[in-house]
């Protein structure tokens, strides 16, 4: 009985989140269309961003520790929204044990790890920062002739 209450109420908030997503996507659209004006030159955007482009390297040249950190960075960014998702999927196992030991038990070891696994993704970040600033610095400079 109560799994065709929780089915029902997921169906439900599940054609909710379609229909707002319907109603809400011409407003998306009409948004979008200002884009177009939005990134030309001598914009809103490219005035505001003055002639260093507000502080980012609009050079388009990247030397090899840029390149190394940005892949580590978005590596290590999309591993803890991973662990986010677990930790989330953890909670809502929790929610829905209803007093069930083995669910609830299942639930704690998923957030366990998701923290666990956190922890170990902000460390490497850190090290991985650590070791591109310091080290990095002195042996990864381009060479001038």
């Amino acid at each position: 009985m109560g799994k065709i209450i929780n089915l029902k109420i997921t169906k439900n908030l599940f054609l909710i989140l379609i229909l707002s997503f319907i109603i809400l996507s011409p407003s998306f659209c009409n948004a979008a269309g200002n884009l177009l004006d939005a990134f030309g030159k001598n914009s809103p955007l490219d005035q505001a961003a003055g002639k260093d482009g507000a502080g980012y390297n609009t050079s388009g040249v990247f030397g090899v520790e840029s390149m190394i950190s940005l892949i580590i960075t978005t590596a290590l960014s999309f591993i803890g929204v991973i662990f986010l998702i677990l930790a989330i999927y953890g909670g809502y196992i929790w929610m829905l044990a209803r007093g069930n030991e083995q669910e609830v038990e299942k639930a704690k070891q998923i957030i366990q790890n998701a923290i666990i696994g956190l922890v170990v993704v902000l460390a490497a970040y850190a090290i991985s920062w650590y070791v591109i600033n310091a080290l990095g610095a002195t042996t990864l400079k381009e060479a001038t002739s």
